[in-house]
C-alpha cells in the first residue's frame, strides 16, 4: 500500500498543476493489487482527467496549426504530410428507401443486397429486444477477442456504464448477456 502521491483524491488540479509527466508516470509504477480500492479510483480518475487535458492540449495545437498552415502552407513530419482540408463525412438520409431501392436494384436477392451494407449495420441491443433471445442468438454471436501480448491472452480493463445494462427479463436468463461495454 503506498500513500496517495499527489493533491487529494478529490481534486487532480494542485497535484497535475506542479507534477510533470514523469512524475506521475514514476507514482503510478508504485501502483499494486493490495491498493485500497480508493486509491485505484483515484488513478482510474486521475488517469481520466489526464487524457482529456491531453485532448484540450491536441485540439490547441491542430487549431494553431491550422493558422500556421494557412500562412505558411504545409508542414512535412518525417513521412507525414500535414495540410489544411475539409473533412466529408456521408450520411444516408432516407435509410428505408434506400434499402427498397438497392433491393429492387438486387432484384430483391437479399445476398446481394447484404454486400452493400456496412460490415455490422445491426444494433445489437435493439435487434435482441425486438427479436427475443432464441432468434437473436440464431443471427449474432458474441466473440471474445483478448489481447495477446507474446502470444498470450491478457485481462482487458472493461469500463461499463450501469446506466445501459442488460435488465434481466424472461426472454434473458439471470446472469446471461453481459451489459453493453466500450469495448463492444
Amino acid at each position: 500500500m503506498h500513500d496517495e502521491p499527489f493533491g487529494t483524491i478529490d481534486s487532480h488540479g494542485p497535484m497535475l498543476a506542479t507534477a510533470s509527466i514523469g512524475d506521475v508516470e514514476d507514482a503510478a509504477a508504485f501502483l499494486a493489487v493490495d491498493e485500497p480500492e480508493v486509491q485505484l479510483q483515484h488513478w482510474l480518475n486521475l488517469s481520466a482527467a489526464l487524457l482529456e487535458r491531453v485532448k484540450v492540449l491536441r485540439e490547441r495545437v491542430e487549431q494553431t496549426a491550422i493558422a500556421w498552415i494557412d500562412a505558411n502552407g504545409p508542414v512535412q513530419v518525417g513521412d507525414i504530410r500535414y495540410s489544411i482540408g475539409v473533412s466529408k463525412t456521408v450520411k444516408c438520409t432516407d435509410a428505408a428507401r434506400c434499402l427498397q431501392l438497392v433491393l429492387d436494384a438486387c432484384r430483391g436477392d437479399l445476398d446481394a443486397l447484404t454486400t452493400h451494407l456496412r460490415a455490422d449495420p445491426f444494433k445489437y441491443g435493439s435487434v435482441r429486444t425486438l427479436l427475443g433471445e432464441s432468434l437473436y442468438d440464431q443471427v449474432f454471436c458474441t466473440e471474445t477477442k483478448p489481447k495477446l501480448v507474446e502470444g498470450k491472452p491478457q485481462p482487458t480493463l472493461i469500463k461499463t456504464n450501469t446506466r445501459f445494462a442488460l435488465q434481466p427479463s424472461r426472454d434473458v436468463p439471470a446472469g446471461d448477456g453481459e451489459p453493453p461495454t466500450e469495448k463492444d
